[in-house]
């Protein structure tokens, strides 16, 4: 394996080995992140025939004397199924990376069924995870930075909505009207109040409106993200924001009003599969199921919603640590697990 760091505009994983590209490894995410001091790293890797492209984020940790490195949903599946690779990114990526005590990894979804063990329950899957962590000298968390499970529906594909969301979605056909974000700002601040709502009333932690605003202005390449808005009797009562690039559509952010005479989240979700499929996209993500060993429990109530559009849920390995200076790395911990447990105790307050 050879790996050669690389400018921006010679990143070009689409060139590669990679089956499907996700937008987390883009310029376009690398930008949005560096507006919370994250610094990405490119990087192109030679293994046998197959080159991949790879973007790492780095963080200062204890004023700036040492270094957090996050890969977010890479490298290629393909790749992390070959015994040994990751351990050896790990200690190549240690040399070109100055002064990093870990190397976190958010591996892509659906490992399992890469490696031919799609069949596993979940308690077999964890153990299947925990084989992978330890053959890769890793350390597996307990709790996933991005979802470890998900659903997924394939637009452009054979499935079909389950009776429950055929149902409500012909209910609300001719009460609910879904379209794109014009980029006008009074619009943005109405969906962002009743994000902000949704977010006190399912207890999740609402990113922040320049944050999202950002988002949506952001032009840069490998990803984009828009916002699709639904209206009844011309007034928004919900959206949804979706990231996509040509391979992957992903429902990020959402908040919606309740009510006993219309319901806009099927007709937001429907929209955006439709969009996907016109795209010609092979995945839509809903972005987040309940995973293995208890992780991403807060979403299991999420999960039928989702299921009832046609999809299959999915998991990946949970995040992973590749440690590289562990008395640092064991204090970050402490101070992430107190962060965590904080962040908990605040939301059930």
């Amino acid at each position: 394996m050879t790996l050669s760091r690389i400018q921006p505009e010679d990143f070009k994983p689409g060139e590669g080995c990679a089956r499907i590209l996700h937008p987390f490894q883009s310029v376009f995410w690398a930008e949005a992140k560096a507006v919370n001091g994250w610094k990405p790293y490119y990087f192109r890797i030679e293994d046998g025939d197959c080159v991949t492209y790879l973007m790492v984020l780095t963080r200062h940790f204890l004023e700036g004397a040492l270094v957090f490195a996050y890969v977010p949903m890479g490298p290629e599946l393909e790749f992390i199924s070959k015994e040994g690779r990751i351990a050896e990114l790990g200690r190549e990526l240690n040399r070109e990376l100055p002064s990093v005590f870990v190397i976190r990894f958010d591996f892509p979804f659906d490992f399992l069924n890469a490696t031919g063990q799609n069949d596993l329950d979940p308690a077999r899957a964890e153990d299947a995870f925990r084989a992978f962590a330890a053959r890769e000298h890793l350390q597996l968390l307990d709790e996933s930075i991005q979802p470890q499970g998900t659903v997924v529906s394939y637009p452009a594909g054979s499935f079909a909505y389950r009776t429950r969301a055929q149902r409500i979605l012909k209910k609300n056909s001719s009460v609910v009207e879904v379209g794109f974000w014009d980029g006008s700002s009074s619009d943005f601040s109405r969906w962002y109040s009743i994000y902000q709502d949704t977010a006190r009333r399912d207890r999740f932690t609402a990113r922040s409106k320049s944050y999202i605003f950002g988002l949506l202005q952001q032009n840069q390449s490998g990803a984009s993200c828009r916002l699709i808005l639904a209206r009844v009797a011309g007034k928004i009562e919900g959206g949804i924001v979706v990231m996509m690039n040509d391979d992957m559509e992903i429902y990020m952010y959402g908040g919606a009003n309740r009510s006993g005479d219309f319901n806009v989240s099927y007709p937001l979700q429907d929209f955006a599969i439709r969009d996907a499929a016109a795209a010609g996209r092979k995945v839509y993500d809903f972005y987040g199921c309940e995973g293995t060993a208890g992780r991403g429990e807060h979403l299991a109530s999420l999960t039928q919603f989702k299921l009832s559009f046609g999809g299959r849920r999915i998991y990946r390995i949970p995040s992973c640590d590749y440690v590289l200076k562990r008395p640092v790395w064991r204090l970050y911990r402490l101070i992430e697990d107190y962060r965590l447990r904080r962040s908990r105790h605040l939301k059930t307050e």
